[in-house]
């Protein structure tokens, strides 16, 4: 599965078929991204923009702010928030497909991939980083919009 460059739609996990989505449809900088219930909102749309190289800025059509690993840290767990667009490698993703639909999104700077906290399938779970390690909590579905 490809995503088109400046693609808009939404970015659903496997596992549990949640949407990823700007906890309360805030716009501030900093507010984490998270899984939801798949639905309508603009907190759930984001734009694919290429930054060279098959790399990608990920922004939050609501307030054009980017995916952003909290800090730039690279250690496992490590949150992802939306925040001031940059050229911070922090900010650059990586998409891989899985060859089924799927496809991981892993961080240019730690190399690591999106996944949920604890595996979990509930609403207002967070999307941290991973050590990628196959399982299905870290592969994800662009669904156009």
């Amino acid at each position: 599965m490809t995503v088109a460059p400046t693609a808009v739609g939404q970015v659903v996990n496997r596992l549990s078929g949640k949407a990823a989505d700007i906890s309360g449809g805030s716009t501030a900088a900093g507010a984490a991204l998270i899984q939801y219930t798949p639905g309508g909102g603009a907190n759930q749309r984001f734009r694919f923009v290429p930054t060279g190289g098959g790399i990608f800025r990920i922004a939050c059509t609501h307030d054009a702010l980017a995916w952003d690993v909290s800090g730039g840290t690279t250690a496992d767990g490590a949150k992802v928030v939306q925040w001031t667009p940059s050229d911070a490698a922090n900010q650059q993703w990586r998409l891989t497909e899985t060859g089924d639909g799927y496809l991981t999104i892993a961080c240019v700077r730690s190399g690591k991939v999106l996944g949920i906290t604890g595996a979990a399938t509930t609403d207002l779970a967070t999307v941290e980083q991973q050590t990628a390690n196959g399982t299905a909590g870290q592969q994800w579905r662009f669904v156009p919009a």
